[in-house]
């Protein structure tokens, strides 16, 4: 998409890649595991992070 309009990409931010367990800090793979490290190589771009899901961090 990004190519098709000439926008340059800088870097991949995975967001949601994981869950972290409140109750025990186990971390969840919830899409599965490598995504945006391929998509990064895919592209040639530079895999900047991830953002992970937790759940203190979405309570009402």
């Amino acid at each position: 998409m990004f190519e098709k309009v000439e926008i340059p990409v800088l870097g991949i931010v995975e967001n949601m890649s994981t869950y972290i367990c409140s109750n025990c800090g186990h971390e969840e793979h919830i899409f599965g595991e490598g995504g945006g490290k391929g998509m990064s190589a895919e592209y040639g771009v530079e895999h900047l992070g991830i953002f992970r899901l937790m759940a203190y961090r979405v309570r009402w």
